[in-house]
């Protein structure tokens, strides 16, 4: 698909050298944007580009570059390294998905918040920047925040716009919105038959899924929250559940009732406020309000942001082999819970599938309350 917009953008170059392009791209594939106009020839001014967050991955990475106390030093390293790959492919007239040098293609991803901060023509848009972006580096979050190159895009204030929009719309309206992604309202059916609570859960990718123990993930949500939901799952769109063989059998053997993957997240819950979450880490978590965030899947409350840690219930991670007084805890997964009025932790086992909550007392050891 990206070479294929690469061959289009320079075959209308070729027609035309006063074209102008308006290119957007997920910046997880930043690589594609140097390769349809870098690579192609295309100056500066004849294109402009808009880098679109991917979600927590945005985050993520550029948490790891910037989110200490050498941000700076790094930003200009990262700055020295992108000026001689714009040098090395404008001279090659190449750049693929594979290709390797100074940042291979794939580390590109890295580097948005740089690519928008340096170039006159690309901006990078987020859903959020604050308590996600540098959240332990003030200063340098104080740059982010007032870089006129990078976006927020609210996408809750935005369908809050759309949807209370009196002026009839031709181009755009909640309706059409709903028709787009083939919306159906019948989405939750079962939980209002049953007149039970609606919980949703996120997955990511199915390789990501398979390796990072999702079925106990789920299961042990299943065990803490009981049968007062219907659980259903919404998939990464990357993976959707019937492209993957047996998936769909999979989820309804974990009681899981799936929802169209291709739907962003977002507009399942604006559209359904009443619904509850857990799952993966997603920006999809920023959009929710603390009640409705739930749980969230391999992470403990200490390696969170500050994002996750004021919105979210039951932190659920893999379990050392012991934690405190607690020893033998092999295939059992812990959870942390941000209020611990009745309990500090808990420890689902699964091969019992059952969960034991723990208090701590006056000495510091773990004792079971329930």
């Amino acid at each position: 698909m990206f070479t294929d917009t690469a061959n289009y953008v320079k075959e209308l170059y070729e027609v035309n050298n006063q074209s102008k392009f308006n290119l957007y791209y997920s910046d997880f594939f930043n690589y594609a944007y140097v390769q349809a106009t870098i690579a192609n020839g295309i100056p500066s001014e004849n294109y402009h580009v808009v880098l679109l967050s991917d979600g927590s991955a945005s985050f993520l990475f550029f948490n790891n570059h910037f989110n200490n106390e050498n941000a700076d030093a790094e930003y200009d390293k990262m700055v020295g390294k992108w000026t001689q790959l714009k040098k090395d492919v404008a001279k090659s007239r190449y750049y693929g998905r594979y290709t390797t040098g100074v940042i291979n293609a794939y580390d590109l991803q890295d580097y948005s918040y740089v690519i928008a901060s340096e170039e006159e023509n690309i901006e990078w848009w987020l859903t959020r920047i604050s308590g996600t972006l540098a959240p332990n580096n003030p200063d340098f979050y104080s740059k982010v925040e007032n870089n006129s190159k990078i976006k927020v895009k609210d996408l809750g204030k935005l369908l809050s716009a759309i949807q209370n929009d009196q002026s009839e719309n031709q181009y755009l309206s909640i309706d059409k919105l709903k028709k787009l992604y083939n919306f159906s309202e019948g989405m939750f059916e079962k939980a209002v038959t049953e007149n039970k609570k609606v919980m949703v859960i996120l997955g990511t990718w199915t390789e990501t899924e398979i390796a990072t123990n999702f079925d106990e993930y789920v299961k042990s949500v299943i065990a803490y929250y009981g049968d007062e939901y219907v659980y259903y799952y919404k998939g990464h769109p990357r993976n959707p559940t019937n492209s993957v063989n047996g998936k769909l059998e999979h989820l309804k053997s974990l009681g899981l009732i799936d929802v169209d993957s291709t739907i962003p997240a977002e507009f399942i819950f604006f559209f359904n406020p009443e619904a509850f979450c857990s799952g993966y880490t997603s920006s999809t978590f920023d959009f929710l309000t603390p009640e409705k965030s739930c749980a969230v899947f391999g992470i403990n409350m200490t390696d969170c942001n500050e994002t996750y840690k004021s919105k979210i219930d039951i932190f659920i991670s893999v379990a050392p082999s012991k934690i405190g007084n607690l020893t033998n805890l092999s295939n059992s997964f812990l959870l942390e819970f941000a209020d611990t009025t009745n309990y500090d932790i808990a420890i689902y086992n699964a091969n019992r599938n059952n969960i034991t909550y723990y208090k701590l007392d006056e000495s510091n050891n773990y004792q079971e309350v329930k």
